[in-house]
């Protein structure tokens, strides 16, 4: 029935389509008709040059007739704009006869491909007709279905399909081989979609999936020394948090109090879904920005300044905290990046090689002299 009602409506705007072609060229014969009767107009009224008898090989003694045309046989007067000669007259007559030409020449190519359209326009209506009987017949036979018992619905859909299948003719034991071939295909494929498309299934693998990026939550939260790390971390798709799970129950995010535990298990989901989005080939942006990510360990502007954080604890963080993303993209290179706008400013050989700029002592991401040109 569907793919009937799709048939349908394709021939209907391919008939739609082929009327508005018919319509171009009926427009077009149309103005080529009154084209055609204008020009034969003219024509008919140059054609009495013919009784003159002039030569028609002799275009110069014509012009030396227009000398003698230059002045008004009245007055004597010289004229500005003298009457055309009889040969640029004869001139005018070929130009205009062999225009008529090309439009007579047109006509054929255009009535032939009217004639096609109509045998198109003839039998998409004939597809039409067959597809609205099919149709109404369809439905016909599903209101009479409908108010059957179960049984009696399931012997008339019987009976329909022997009716069909009386009708068609006779195949061999090759194509009927055939087609069980092509049925144990389909049927095949029916199963392997149904088998993509089970709920169950499909909790599985993502299940699978996420525990495999809790293995490396759990690491990396342990290698920072947050809080909870004692137990496993997971992402939680249902809440959209982080959990830990703990002797006394799963804490989520919200729980877990304090910036750093805040900032290093966000830095640690971000790292792990990367991570296997990168690992699997996944059409993820390979890219990471962070901003300020060490903001909750410079307690006042002199560590800002310095770039270390004042404390030993605090700094020990904050290197922990960088060392991690600095191993994570050297494990993924070249297939990661991961940009961090910071204070931070570590010794270490490590960090100073992976600084590209270094905005101190009066250099900024946007330069003064670029500020005091827009004053």
């Amino acid at each position: 029935m569907i793919a009937l009602g799709r048939e349908r409506d394709q021939l209907s705007d391919r008939l739609r389509a082929l009327n508005a072609e018919r319509d171009v060229l009926l427009q077009q014969n149309d103005s080529e008709t009154d084209y055609a009767g204008a020009v034969r107009t003219q024509t008919a009224r140059l054609a009495s040059l013919n009784l003159l008898g002039l030569p028609r090989d002799e275009p110069d003694k014509s012009q030396s007739l227009a000398d003698g045309h230059s002045a008004c046989p009245v007055c004597g007067s010289e004229l500005a704009d003298p009457d055309p000669t009889p040969a640029q007259l004869r001139r005018s007559l070929q130009r205009l006869n062999d225009q008529l030409t090309g439009v007579e020449a047109a006509r054929p190519a255009r009535r032939t491909a009217l004639q096609a359209i109509d045998e198109q326009t003839s039998s998409i209506r004939s597809q039409l007709r067959a597809a609205e009987s099919a149709i109404q017949s369809l439905t016909a036979g599903q209101t009479a279905s409908d108010q059957l018992p179960e049984t009696a619905r399931r012997d008339f859909a019987c009976g329909r399909i022997h009716a069909t299948l009386a009708t068609l003719p006779s195949s061999s034991d090759t194509e009927l081989a055939h087609l069980k071939q092509r049925l144990d295909a389909a049927q095949e494929l029916v199963r392997t979609l149904e088998a993509e498309l089970d709920p169950a299934e499909e909790r599985e693998q993502l299940t699978s999936r996420l525990v495999t990026i809790s293995q490396d939550m759990t690491r990396w939260a342990n290698h920072l020394e947050l809080e909870h790390r004692g137990g496993s971390v997971r992402l939680d798709l249902s809440r959209l948090t982080v959990v830990t799970d703990t002797e006394e129950g799963p804490a989520p995010l919200f729980r877990i109090g304090s910036g750093e535990n805040w900032v290093g298990y966000h830095l640690v989901t971000h790292l792990a879904l990367h991570r296997h989005f990168v690992r699997q080939h996944r059409p993820v942006p390979r890219l990471l920005m962070l901003d300020q990510p060490t903001q909750v360990w410079y307690r006042s502007e002199v560590d800002q300044r310095a770039g270390t954080p004042g404390r030993d604890s605090d700094r020990e963080a904050v290197n922990r905290l960088f060392r991690l993303i600095y191993d994570v993209v050297a494990e993924l290179a070249p297939h990661m990046q991961v940009i961090v706008c910071d204070h931070a400013n570590l010794p270490d050989e490590w960090f100073q090689n992976s600084v590209v700029h270094n905005w101190r002592g009066g250099d900024k991401l946007i330069p003064q002299e670029w500020i005091d040109n827009l004053k």
